[in-house]
């Protein structure tokens, strides 16, 4: 929950959207070091085991059913992952969500760089998967990455498009060089974001907002 994030949070708020962003890890408003966050975050999120399912999921699952749909019974949902949560959308599509936004995906069974031989690993049941693939052919699905994004490989990014029907704002941001995105260059929605008009980032920004119009303004926001 660091300050780029919830700069990501007041952005979908101020189009009028009702947001929950519970803090999985660190602390909030400041910017945490990625062992420390890894050292929390272990047991619940499954980081270095080939734990197909992280607890995690039961707890979102129950905020979902316990929480937001007591406060929004008829409300949609959409659902924003990055980094580290950036494929927990796909394991919980069948909550009633409308979008599900996958920004930098680095799943948290193999996690990349710790574990390259795993680097198209989605963290999902085959009945996951396909529960999220035939979920996508009739709703709005989104991924993002940076080109030079070794957190979040190619390899996994090309998976989701190969498994999903992806939203044709989907796409890899070229982060070489002259782009004026550091090599190191990882979160799209938030650490990395532009709002400079025609900023790759602030586009892919656009995109899941207008699709957040879509899809929920019709029901509770």
């Amino acid at each position: 929950m660091t300050p780029d994030f919830l700069a990501l949070v007041e952005r979908v708020r101020r189009r009028g959207y009702r947001v929950y962003f519970p803090l999985f890890f660190g602390r909030a408003n400041r910017r945490n070091s990625l062992a420390g966050d890894l050292a929390l975050a272990g047991r619940e999120w499954s980081c270095l085991k080939h734990d197909p399912r992280p607890a995690i999921e039961d707890w979102l699952r129950a905020l979902i059913s316990e929480k937001i749909r007591r406060d929004e019974p008829l409300g949609k949902l959409a659902i924003i992952g990055n980094c580290l949560s950036g494929g927990l959308p796909l394991a919980l599509v069948d909550s009633g969500v409308e979008v599900a936004v996958l920004s930098q995906p680095a799943c948290p069974s193999h996690f990349g760089p710790l574990n390259r031989g795993s680097s198209e690993e989605l963290g999902l049941s085959k009945a996951e998967i396909e529960n999220a693939r035939e979920w996508s052919r009739t709703h709005e699905m989104f991924a993002f990455r940076f080109t030079r994004d070794d957190i979040s490989p190619a390899a996994r990014f090309h998976r989701l498009e190969r498994e999903f029907s992806l939203a044709p704002a989907s796409r890899e941001i070229d982060s070489g060089p002259g782009t004026g995105f550091p090599e190191s260059a990882h979160p799209v929605l938030t650490g990395a974001y532009s709002c400079r008009p025609g900023n790759p980032t602030e586009r892919a920004l656009d995109a899941v907002l207008d699709a957040l119009d879509r899809r929920l303004k019709n029901g509770s926001r």
